[in-house]
């Protein structure tokens, strides 16, 4: 899910982790997540010049649909960490990956980046659906860190 996520965002990722894997997946996705927000609020610096917003134009949420799966996402970089996530998965896990996680992934990781994220799947492939979710949060964070600009976009000249 996560070479989705970073193809998807136009990204180059590497990330290991050796974790307690015997006592469940938990804390180790629970980590990367952590990691991976924290990496990208230092890699966005001081948000001089980024787009800020992701999003595409219907109805302010990115679409992106997967087979029988679409995901809805809408997110602000405004460093006010938020997540709202709404799905409904049918197993209890996706190959070796808990399903349960996959909110608590997005939560960890827009507590650590600061972003504000509204995110919805939908689908009858719980694969799909968790899929579809990380190629839409790549293509969301990849506009969202476009230089566009050269001010920080905000009214409060920070973010």
């Amino acid at each position: 899910m996560l070479e989705s996520f970073a193809r998807h965002g136009k990204f180059d990722l590497q990330l290991k982790c050796t974790g307690d894997l015997h006592t469940g997946a938990h804390h180790s996705i629970e980590d990367c997540a952590l990691v991976l927000g924290e990496s990208l609020k230092i890699a966005a610096g001081n948000k001089r010049g980024i787009e800020r917003f992701g999003f595409e134009k219907m109805s302010g949420e990115e679409i992106l649909p997967m087979d029988e799966s679409i995901a809805f996402l809408a997110a602000d970089f405004s460093g006010r960490p938020f997540c709202k996530f709404v799905a409904k998965f049918t197993s209890e896990k996706v190959a070796d990956f808990p399903t349960q996680m996959v909110a608590h992934f997005l939560q960890s990781f827009c507590i650590a980046s600061g972003l504000n994220l509204h995110a919805k799947v939908e689908g009858e492939n719980d694969h799909h659906q968790i899929e579809v979710l990380f190629k839409s949060l790549g293509r969301v964070l990849g506009k969202i860190l476009q230089k566009t600009g050269k001010q920080i976009p905000s009214t409060k000249g920070q973010l």
